[in-house]
């Protein structure tokens, strides 16, 4: 492999969890968070919307004598806002009820990459109120996607340290 990293690339997972979530949720704005939703430091979201980012990964090696497979896991988070205007606890439930769909989707859902390859099932790790303008809150659903990371290691082996001798 002449790649960083093997099979198991964080950013085609991304790119593949939004496709799904894309799929799922035609009656809303799915799209990776940009600096379009914000207003200054204050999350701004025109519901019903769900914003996406890559929260980062963990890596736990397995037993191979060069340490180049791991079990990885990459950490998302999907902001959901929906509204209701009849009362602030309503425009909760609302976006609440959208958090649960994407849940729906989520949740044990084996994420396929282009590459041929598929995610272990997805985890949904944590799911908490956020505050956003103008709006009231959203919803922010930590979720966690686990595979195999493969690295090619080129620097692994005594010959790539002492040039082949």
């Amino acid at each position: 492999m002449s790649e960083a990293q093997g099979t198991f690339h964080f950013d085609l997972v991304w790119s593949a969890c939004m496709a799904l979530l894309v799929a799922g949720l035609a009656d809303c704005d799915v799209a990776p968070v940009s600096e379009n939703d914000f207003s200054g430091d204050d999350l701004v979201l025109t519901p019903p919307s769900v914003r996406t980012f890559f929260g980062g990964a963990s890596f736990n090696p397995m037993m191979d004598s060069q340490r180049l497979s791991y079990d990885a896991a990459g950490r998302f988070v999907a902001i959901c806002a929906d509204q209701d205007r009849t009362s602030p606890a309503d425009q909760a439930i609302a976006s609440l009820q959208l958090a649960s769909r994407v849940c729906d989707l989520l949740t044990g859902a084996r994420i396929a990459l282009p590459t041929r390859e598929a995610s272990e099932p997805v985890l949904i790790v944590s799911m908490e109120p956020r505050p956003v303008k103008g709006l009231g809150t959203a919803y922010a659903i930590g979720f966690e996607v686990p595979g195999l990371a493969l690295f090619p290691g080129p620097n692994a082996y005594p010959e790539a340290i002492y040039g082949g001798q």
